[in-house]
């Protein structure tokens, strides 16, 4: 009886939470999301869809990503905690059932509304890349998703050069280089963010750079290979603020970038990088842009695009980072 009771307590309870729940499913350009039972209407491209009730614990659905002619599916977006978000399965069972493992059902306890938002990239010659860092492995030693990471040494005069080594696996999710870090976000930055720093434990040729007063120069990035078929405009986009410690002081440089190297002519850049300074942000959350060309000649190069930073003395050097993007706008 007692085991009945409780099983009628959890069934009115669940109905009750439910009241006034509802799914939001948002669509990118690349594909659309389809009922399976067809109960409700396919999500188009890029649309704003139509709410769906959640009006008992008897609500199970599956919703599929699919994605079109060019395009493949990523994952499921995550953004905050009533996104359902960070699968990599394209189809997303969501149920309130109170006697099983019901996720949608957590995801209700906390807001009226559960987000299904797909990620979808192009297969195409085009760089197309994105990220919020909501689905980085926060315990992880590395960033993860192909970030990686390179240093540069410069004598005290800060041009001469000394030499650089490349981080074995990827940047680093640690105290030197790059870290995942929480707590920092705005509302359109939601729960994860990167942080960018100095490596203060560089050393090269059996010295400690920061030590010696020698420059050391972090750049964390993604790297392409280009095909010719990848020209076009693109414009790398980004949000960026200081962090509320660490903060980079103005005895340190620090950028965003995008350039072209070419291996053949010892990876030197086609044409000067295209960098922003931000190291001129504030502690309030600012979004920046910039565009780079790519042409047909540039293929078997190497496309980098990120952050870097430039100090010594061991001075702060932190910029927080966030929903990261790097898009074609027009093609030729």
């Amino acid at each position: 009886m007692n085991t009945l009771l409780f099983r009628l307590l959890a069934v009115a309870t669940a109905v009750s939470l439910l009241s006034g729940c509802f799914i939001r499913v948002n669509t990118a350009p690349g594909g659309v999301v389809e009922i399976q039972s067809g109960n409700f209407p396919t999500c188009q491209s890029d649309t704003e869809c139509e709410d769906i009730p959640v009006v008992d614990f008897l609500f199970d659905e599956t919703f599929v990503a699919v994605a079109d002619e060019g395009y493949d599916f990523v994952r499921w977006k995550q953004a905050s905690l009533h996104f359902y978000g960070c699968s990599t399965n394209p189809a997303a069972r969501l149920y309130t059932a109170p006697l099983e493992d019901s996720t949608l059902a957590v995801f209700l306890e906390r807001e009226d509304v559960t987000f299904l938002t797909p990620v979808f990239r192009s297969t195409g010659p085009d760089v197309d890349y994105s990220s919020g860092f909501e689905c980085n492995d926060i315990t992880s030693e590395a960033l993860g998703d192909n970030w990686v990471s390179y240093v540069n040494i410069f004598e005290a005069d800060g041009s001469t050069y000394v030499g650089g080594y490349a981080v074995e696996g990827g940047a680093p999710n640690s105290g030197n280089i790059s870290a995942l870090t929480l707590n920092e976000g705005g509302t359109d930055q939601f729960l994860r963010q990167l942080n960018v720093f100095s490596n203060y434990d560089s050393e090269y040729n059996g010295q400690l750079q920061h030590e010696r007063g020698q420059f050391v120069e972090v750049n964390v990035y993604q790297e392409y290979r280009l095909g010719a078929e990848a020209a076009g405009t693109y414009v790398f986009t980004f949000d960026a603020k200081l962090p509320g410690e660490g903060a980079l002081t103005a005895a340190s440089q620090a950028i965003a970038f995008a350039k072209v190297l070419d291996p053949e002519n010892d990876y030197q850049p086609t044409e000067p990088p295209v960098t922003t300074d931000t190291g001129t942000l504030g502690t309030t959350w600012e979004t920046r842009s910039i565009e780079i060309t790519l042409t047909s000649e540039m293929a078997g190069m190497l496309l980098q695009f990120g952050f870097a930073n430039t100090a010594t003395n061991y001075d702060p050097t932190g910029i927080i980072y966030d929903n990261v993007s790097f898009k074609i706008v027009s093609e030729g």
